[in-house]
């Protein structure tokens, strides 16, 4: 198989796939009951497909940022099945803690000084570990990827695997999905919020980089609009923005490339 073909567009993986996929698996990550363990935080994840994915949208009463659609082609990726949940981020703070609320490794080199991960209504949340953390902001979320040795996804990844799970689920292909991408909050993303960059993003593994005031999130809340309800939809909030809707989830890419 080339590098290129890596690219390739390519259908939703099947669990008889998992065998050419685990030579390029992260280092004690284990397959159980078709997802993906990851060695850090005990999350199931779920493999995405590389190729090629649709991203953005160029239907009627969208917003400008939306636009236009493009094709982006991405390597395949894990992601967590479910939103980083409140009982793996207090394993997480019970280790910043003991590095005295700070570790150069995890934390952000631009988080503000002093900043506490602690989230918002914490003592609350920890009353049902179960849930997913929420009242966290992208220093926080940042801080815990890194933690777990993982990464926030890309706003490109977060669409694809939206697209897969929803598509997939409508015709009854595949058995596994992630759940809770649209309607249940929303979810940090890797990328700076840049009102054009669809018109700008190259085609391979588009990331905005750039330093803005703001940080995409993907999702919707559940009292939100309908026509808001859509996985081309760009939010966004300010770097050190908190609220109870707002959590994330992670991913690790797979490193295919190295592997050959």
């Amino acid at each position: 198989m080339k590098k290129e073909d890596y690219y390739y567009p390519q259908n939703n993986i099947k669990k008889e796939d998992y065998p050419f996929y685990q030579q390029y698996m992260p280092q004690g990550y284990s397959e159980r009951s078709g997802y993906w363990v990851s060695p850090k935080d005990n999350a199931f994840m779920l493999l995405v497909a590389g190729g090629a994915s649709v991203i953005g949208n160029d239907g009627r009463n969208i917003y400008s940022d939306e636009t236009p659609s493009h094709t982006a082609y991405l390597l395949p990726f894990l992601i967590d099945v479910h939103k980083v949940r409140r009982e793996s981020y207090l394993a997480f703070l019970d280790c910043i803690t003991r590095e005295g609320g700070h570790h150069a490794d995890w934390c952000h080199n631009e988080e503000p000084y002093h900043k506490s991960h602690v989230p918002d209504d914490w003592d609350k949340q920890k009353e049902n570990l179960a849930l997913p953390v929420t009242g966290v902001d992208w220093y926080d979320a940042w801080a815990y990827a890194q933690w777990a040795k993982k990464m926030l996804p890309t706003e490109a990844q977060w669409e694809k695997a939206c697209y897969t799970q929803y598509i997939f689920s409508a015709l009854k292909q595949g058995e596994w999905n992630v759940h809770n991408m649209l309607g249940k909050g929303w979810e940090w993303c890797l990328d700076s919020y840049r009102e054009d960059y669809h018109k700008v993003a190259p085609r391979y593994e588009p990331l905005c980089s750039e330093k803005t005031e703001y940080k995409v999130t993907k999702g919707c809340i559940h009292n939100a609009a309908l026509p808001l309800s859509r996985i081309s939809f760009r939010n966004r909030y300010p770097l050190i923005h908190r609220e109870e809707t707002l959590g994330f989830r992670c991913i690790k890419r797979l490193d295919v490339f190295t592997s050959m």
